[in-house]
This record gives structure tokens, sequence and C-alpha cells, in this order.
């Protein structure tokens, strides 16, 4: 497995590919295209990773994947139960920086819009009022033609940069892995997709990235900006986040489960990545339910 070099088909007859994915699960491989692509999940649940962002989707929310940014929506475990009838849905616009030509995108008029799609490469989650516009906007590119379909693309890019409520996803700008080191990364979050449950040892990572432990963590520290056990800690969280949303399970449980042996280290490390305790976090979402 690797960062695949992911080929987005559009005909001679439009110059940005609006796409619906309608299926079981979503393509769940690392990936990276030169396309900017924006994604509006209808439906699905899982986790996702773009740069050196690690977190949760689900559905109602929009997001701005930046050009040949390395990102993956793993679908929970339970889309890939064939037993059960889940599905996912979403909507995307694949779109590249030079669409308009440059003389267009750097007219006075389009310099907020220039400078989103220029700070785009970092990824962003859309948030706030404006987020339910732009959704609007973006199913209604299906049913456009010609001129409408272009001017349709503006209006969301034009909303996108006036936008004051777009959460950064990654540290990481360019410079992307490609290759044998993409493969060597996708190794390592495949790895730790699988087996995150479980106590896992540095020596198992070094072992499948053909390094030293020093130089594995060396080189994780140099393409996340993080360390591995942080990162893994963050796919044990939102792991947790998950079961907590179960009427039928105890907070013990939820940490066990997702790979904390210490309920204690567990309570720490969720209240220091999600910023509540997990009881806080349990009791505000079976309220709502």
């Amino acid at each position: 497995m690797k960062v695949l070099p992911f080929k987005v088909i559009k005909t001679a007859k439009e110059s940005f590919l609006f796409q619906i994915d309608d299926q079981k699960w979503f393509y769940d491989s690392l990936h990276q295209h030169p396309e900017i692509q924006i994604m509006y999940i209808e439906k699905g649940r899982g986790s996702v990773i773009a740069g050196d962002y690690v977190g949760n989707f689900k559905e109602g929310e929009l997001y701005i994947i930046g050009s040949n940014q390395p990102h993956v929506f793993r679908s929970n475990p339970e889309y890939y139960d064939e037993s059960n009838d889940l599905k996912v849905k979403a909507k995307h616009l694949f779109i590249h920086k030079q669409l308009f030509g440059k003389e267009f995108i750097l007219m006075p008029e389009l310099k907020k819009v220039n400078y989103f799609l220029d700070e785009s490469d970092l990824g962003f989650l859309v948030e706030g009022a404006s987020k339910t516009m732009i959704i609007d906007l973006i199913e209604s590119i299906e049913i456009k033609e010609g001129l409408s379909r272009i001017i349709g693309l503006l209006e969301i890019l034009q909303h996108l940069s006036d936008c004051a409520t777009l959460k950064t996803l990654s540290n990481l700008r360019a410079n992307y892995e490609k290759g044998s080191e993409g493969t060597r990364m996708n190794n390592i979050y495949s790895f730790t997709f699988s087996e995150f449950t479980r106590s896992i040892q540095l020596e198992e990572l070094a072992s499948i990235s053909n390094m030293t432990v020093t130089s594995f963590c060396r080189y994780f520290k140099q393409r996340t900006r993080k360390n591995y056990y942080t990162f893994l800690n963050e796919i044990r969280i939102g792991h947790a986040c998950k079961m907590l949303l179960k009427n039928d399970i105890s907070i013990a449980d939820a940490g066990f489960q997702s790979g904390f042996n210490n309920l204690s280290y567990f309570n720490r490390k969720f209240k220091e990545i999600m910023h509540i305790t997990p009881g806080e976090y349990q009791r505000s979402f079976l309220k709502e339910g």
C-alpha cells in the first residue's frame, strides 16, 4: 500500500468535476490528487487523515482537501459488514487551482478567493452558519449547466473565501510523500488503524518501516510534527468517542476497548485531546439523544 496518485476523471465537456459517492464505504487508501477537493458528507462516519491531521468525520460535515494533500476517509468497521444496510454518501467538487487561468484568478476582485485557494493546501473543516449555504450551492451544481455551473462554482469559492469559521486541519504544506516513501507512511497508518486496540511497540513500527527505532521516531516526527504515541492516542480517543455514544458501555470499557489498559491514563489523555472528561462527553451526547 502507498499514497496513491488518484486520477480524477472528468469529460472534455466540463472544466471541473462534480461527483456523488453513494456506496458501502469510502475509498479507504491513503491517496492524493492535484485537484482541490470540496467534500460534503451526507451519510457516514469514520476516521479522517489529512496531512498530519487525524480526526473523525460524520454526516453533515464539509471538508476542503488541499491540492496533493495525502488524505483518507476510512469508514467505521461496521460499514464493511455486508450483513447490514449501512451506506455512505458524499458529494464532491474537484477543481484545479489554475482552473480559470492565472490572469483571471489574480484580478483584484478575486484577491480573497486566490488567498483561499493558496491556504487550502492545509485542508479545512467548514463550520459556522455559512456551511449550510455552501452545502446548498454544492447540491445545486448537480442540475446546472454551462455558464450557470461556472457561476455556481464561483459563488461557492466566494462564500468559502469569506467564511470566518474555517478550521485548519493540517500543519504541513507541500513536500508530500510519493513513491516508496508514500508506501512507508501508508503502511504505518494502515498498521495503526488495524492494531490500535492492543499494545503497540515501537519495534513493530520500525520493522514494517525497515528502520531502526531511533530512525523511525525521527522519520515520523519530521513528517507529522508529532511523535508516534501522540498519533496513536488520537486514533484511540477517536474510537473511544464512538464507543461512549452507546448507552450500554461504561467509561472504563470504552477505554479498554480503545487500547488503553489504565483508566486514569485514559481519562487524562481523553481530556488532553477532547478538552472535556469522558463522562462529560458521554453525558452531553446522551442528553442530546
